[in-house]
């Protein structure tokens, strides 16, 4: 935290969190956002083995309804970060802003399932690393619009370059390319 606090002009933090620690879980919330100016919390339910629409997620996820922060959450790994866990974590906390990290992963079926959630979910935004499919983006526009979807990295996993040129090859205008990489997690993180 000490690298974000120090370059505040460079750096947006997320605080990390595990929920199965409970009360200390969200203490550490309340530190990042409080103390740190932290605005977003990262939740990796394979990391930690929960499913992505446990009850044990419920409070982390009120929490950042109460901050107004987005909540970043991997997906793509059976059979805990499916896409549909999402879709019911959405369904439950309508005011949330729940990101998809890597919008299914690698496989089609379940990106089109990532897709499939966001189009019900408004709440619901898809972020593009270790998704490999550049040619999907201009469909994933046409079905739930350039707003919802951010430009990731997912480093050291996949290279910058890789991502990065993935995002110039799906023929996207300079508006979507604007909102997709910069625009959208600036609205997202309030800043």
């Amino acid at each position: 935290h000490n690298a974000v606090i120090e370059n505040s002009d460079r750096f947006i933090g997320a605080v990390f969190i595990n929920p199965a620690l409970g009360e200390a879980a969200l203490t550490e919330i309340d530190k990042a956002v409080n103390e740190w100016g932290f605005k977003a919390i990262k939740l990796h339910p394979l990391l930690h083995s929960y499913m992505t629409d446990s009850s044990l997620v419920d409070p982390i996820i009120e929490k950042s309804i109460e901050y107004d922060i987005p909540v970043f959450i991997h997906s793509g790994n059976e059979p805990l970060t499916l896409p549909w866990s999402f879709g019911r974590l959405a369904e439950r906390h309508t005011k949330a802003k729940i990101i998809m990290l890597h919008m299914g992963l690698t496989n089609t079926f379940y990106v089109e399932a990532a897709i499939e959630m966001a189009e019900a979910y408004s709440n619901i935004y898809l972020e593009t690393s270790g998704m490999p499919y550049a040619y999907k983006l201009p469909n994933i526009i046409n079905r739930i619009g350039d707003e919802r979807i951010l430009f990731g990295l997912d480093t050291p996993f996949y290279h910058p370059s890789v991502e990065i040129q993935k995002i110039k090859t799906a023929q996207l205008s300079n508006t979507q390319l604007e909102n997709i990489c910069y625009n959208n997690i600036l609205t997202l993180l309030n800043s």
